[in-house]
């Protein structure tokens, strides 16, 4: 006859033992499948046989135990308890470490409760508006060190920040454990423009290839090298003097000053400098680690688990704690783990060195030059040597741009 058990007959059967108690043992002497038939015939549960020569091993319950220990000595087999396992037998080693127990649930309690408060508060984000503003302007509206999690609100603190500080334009408040990070974003305000009377002055070297005036006197034209700081379009107009026999255009007499407007375009350079080693060290990762877990109490620090052996010569190291500051002191734990790395030399073929340092090049000199600018010509020369083990060149470029910037005009300078 074969007994089939459903699913959840085995579960409840599992869970019976488990509260129950079971105990693996190992029966030894000749013939020990003998014990099974004796063990069946007194309703006796087995279960997780195993057979080696000259011994078997199988689980039973608790209960039955003394059962199979009278029916072993009874038939001369020796009998030995492998295990104890279930309910019964770890509330037996509890009951011998009370103190134990009633620690851990006293850390868990504490734990708990103190997880429930804000204890560090981070801003990040901000430029011009002072972190303390900031910070006083969460604590208004209930989030500051200290604070109960459930008696503020994150939405309600975020638009109380964006109403009491106008120049920000986007804030977020991030819960993690005990810790508040406040992300914000300052609105960007235009600069404000010269006011009053200017000129139009170069803001680099160049060559001029076009000149338009709205207002003002120009003092270059179309062909003039300019350095920078020159005046491109005066701010002050002097008027010119009627050709004779020409009768004078109406105006003012006497020179004048206005704010200068225009539009100047030269043919100026920029250059990008781009170097490469045809041998460099890189650290790289080996794939070994070690991670230490300790416990950390007011009165000691316990370490918890530690896997791998972490005396690496050269690591890297990442640490990561969730401390909490209790009036007897700090609790809570720390995990460092380090990950061994070694230094690799790697060599590269002048091919391949010189293709970077042209990359590199090429990126400082796009960098630099404005987004829709007219680039009218490009070259790329080799300043290395032929013997030297660093490729270095150096990117350039022509373009046409406006260079004129305004300047305010000095009235002293102009008085004297």
């Amino acid at each position: 006859m074969v007994l089939v058990v459903g699913g959840g007959s085995m579960a409840r059967i599992r869970w019976s033992n488990y509260l129950s108690g079971f105990i693996t043992v190992a029966v030894r002497g000749r013939y020990p499948e003998k014990i099974i038939n004796l063990a069946l015939s007194r309703g006796i549960f087995l279960w997780d046989l195993k057979k080696s020569t000259g011994e078997l091993q199988f689980r039973v319950r608790n209960s039955s135990y003394h059962a199979i220990k009278n029916l072993a000595e009874e038939h001369n087999f020796e009998i030995q308890v492998v295990s104890q396992e279930g309910l019964p037998f770890y509330r037996q080693v509890l009951q011998r470490r009370r103190m134990l127990v009633l620690g851990a649930l006293l850390f868990v309690v504490a734990l708990y409760v103190l997880s429930s408060f804000v204890w560090f508060v981070e801003v990040s984000g901000q430029r011009s508006v002072p972190r303390e503003d900031i910070l006083k302007s969460a604590a208004r509206h209930g989030l500051f060190e200290g604070a109960c999690k459930w008696k503020f609100s994150r939405t309600e603190v975020e638009h109380g920040i964006l109403k009491d500080l106008q120049r920000l334009s986007y804030v977020e408040v991030d819960i993690k454990g005990v810790k508040a990070r406040i992300k914000v974003v300052e609105k960007i305000l235009p600069d404000d423009d010269i006011r009053g009377y200017c000129h139009l002055v170069a803001a680099r070297d160049g060559i001029i290839t076009s000149v338009l005036v709205l207002e003002g006197q120009a003092l270059v034209r179309e062909g003039d090298t300019v350095s920078r700081g020159d005046i491109l379009i005066s701010g002050i107009v002097f008027p010119q003097p009627a050709e004779e026999g020409v009768s004078p255009e109406p105006g003012p007499a006497h020179p004048y000053m206005v704010r200068a407007r225009g539009q100047v375009k030269a043919r100026v350079w920029y250059e990008g400098y781009g170097e490469c080693s045809l041998t460099t060290q890189r650290s790289v990762l080996t794939g070994r680690k070690a991670e230490k877990i300790t416990l950390i109490t007011p009165w000691k620090q316990f370490c918890l688990a530690e896997s791998g052996n972490s005396s690496f010569r050269e690591a890297v190291r990442k640490t990561g704690s969730y401390i909490w500051a209790t009036p007897w002191g700090e609790i809570g734990w720390r995990t460092v783990t380090s990950r061994e790395k070694k230094t690799v030399r790697i060599s590269r073929s002048d091919e391949e060195a010189l293709e970077q340092a042209r990359n590199q090049a090429l990126k400082n000199l796009k960098a630099k030059i404005a987004a829709g600018e007219k680039i009218v010509d490009t070259g790329m020369d080799i300043l290395s040597a032929p013997t030297e083990a660093l490729i270095r060149v150096k990117a350039r470029a022509e373009v046409i741009e406006d260079i004129g910037i305004p300047q305010p005009v000095n009235i002293e300078e102009n008085t004297h």
